[in-house]
This record gives C-alpha cells, sequence and structure tokens, in this order.
C-alpha cells in the first residue's frame, strides 16, 4: 500500500512492520513492554505520535522516565503522557525535570497526580497541556518565548508551585494574541486563593481540547472531526 498515509495503533503488540515512506505511525499503549518492543526500530522514521498511560509498575514510589522511544524517534511530533500511580513523580520537588529533550514536538500533553518540570528557553509546542491532581511545578526559562510561540496553553492542578509570578504574566501576554489558554487549581505556592483563570480566544475549539487530544488522522475521532 504504497499510498497509506496513516496508521494507528492502539494497544497492538505486532511480531514485524513494515511501512511506506512518509506514512505517519501513532502508537497508544498501556502496557510499557509494547513501546519497548525492538519491532519499532524498523520503523522509527514513521513513528508521528505515542500515547503513553503508564501504570509504573517497575518504578513505584520512583521516578518516572522518558522512555527510549520517545527519544529515539525523530519525527515524533506529539506526545501524551498519563502516569497512572500515586507514588510515582514526574520530576521530584526541587529537582525538575528538564523538558529540553522533548522541546522538539509539536504537541505535548503530561498528566501525573505530581508534575515538576522545566520548561526550556526554545520549544517548538504549538499545544501544550500539563495535568495534576496534586502538585503542579512548572518553571519557565523564558515566559515570554512560550508565550509568543504557543498556540494552545491548558494547565490543571490542585496546588501549583510557582517560584517566579510567571501566571499573570502568561495570561497577559496570550490574552494580546487571542490564544486558548485554560488554567484552573485552587492553591497558588501552598495558599488557597482559588485562582482559576480561563481565556478562550477565536480559535477554541471544543472538540480539540483536552479529552480528545489526538492528531493522528488515522482514528475513528480523527476522522469524525475531518
Amino acid at each position: 500500500m504504497p499510498r497509506l498515509h496513516s496508521v494507528a495503533l492502539r494497544h497492538i503488540s505486532v511480531a514485524s512492520l513494515s511501512l511506506p515512506d512518509g506514512c505517519g505511525l501513532h502508537l497508544a499503549s498501556h502496557d510499557d513492554d509494547i513501546l519497548a518492543h525492538q519491532v519499532w526500530q524498523a520503523v522509527l522514521p514513521n513513528v508521528r505520535s505515542i500515547r503513553c498511560v503508564d501504570y509504573s509498575h517497575e518504578y513505584p514510589r520512583g521516578l518516572w522516565q522518558i522512555p527510549n522511544l520517545m527519544l529515539e524517534a525523530q519525527n515524533l511530533r506529539t506526545l501524551e503522557v498519563c502516569v497512572v500511580n500515586i507514588d510515582t513523580k514526574i520530576g521530584k520537588a526541587g529537582d525538575p525535570m528538564s523538558l529540553k529533550e522533548l522541546a522538539h514536538l509539536e504537541n505535548l500533553y503530561i498528566v501525573a497526580d505530581y508534575v515538576y518540570v522545566t520548561i526550556p528557553q526554545k520549544v517548538a509546542w504549538k499545544w501544550a497541556m500539563f495535568s495534576s491532581d496534586e502538585e503542579l511545578s512548572l518553571s519557565f526559562n523564558d515566559v515570554a518565548a512560550f508565550a509568543r510561540d504557543v498556540s494552545y496553553f491548558h494547565i490543571r492542578y490542585q496546588t501549583l508551585i510557582m517560584k517566579d509570578d510567571w501566571l499573570p504574566k502568561m495570561c497577559a501576554a496570550l490574552g494580546k494574541r487571542n490564544i486558548p489558554f485554560h488554567s484552573a487549581g485552587r492553591n497558588i505556592n501552598q495558599k488557597q486563593e482559588k485562582y482559576v483563570f480561563s481565556y478562550r480566544g477565536p480559535s477554541y475549539d471544543k472538540a480539540s481540547t483536552p479529552g480528545c487530544f489526538c492528531f493522528c488522522g488515522a482514528c475513528l475521532a480523527c476522522v469524525s472531526r475531518v
């Protein structure tokens, strides 16, 4: 099938796989072993998106680590990571995980109970979404540069940890550009400020907000939006 454009594999393990040049491969898995399978090495240039729901059984009470497949897929554009284990954190307080190795992505969605990350100075992200049921800590090397380039920004948290007061600056910068932005939570730096801010620009599309986070073009959800 030389004209095949996109292939989506959801929770499927295959013994071998061959795809035509230019065909995008979109993977989704609840199993770390599937994403670690050597079969993907033959089609690394085809991998465009990965959705990983990680139950973290291999390193409970530890730190989530970026799987090699996500680092080796040079044409990866969309990454969704959901860590479903309250004992496993993405980064840690006082020592956040740098997302520099994911700066080339176009769309990034990270969900965990505890998220502590540093946003590098230069990112290619158009969609950036971070969601935490407990603590969310985002450190920006350059708030102005991030606000200038992003096309959609979403954060949700129980407590937002900020070393510098970047949230009002972000609100103002994105508002000037009419960029869809949603921020919701209860506490900021352990204080109950009930700071809930929501801004929706003219390009806001309910079908494309978190919960419908897919850009593969090969699944039923994507086809139904065409």
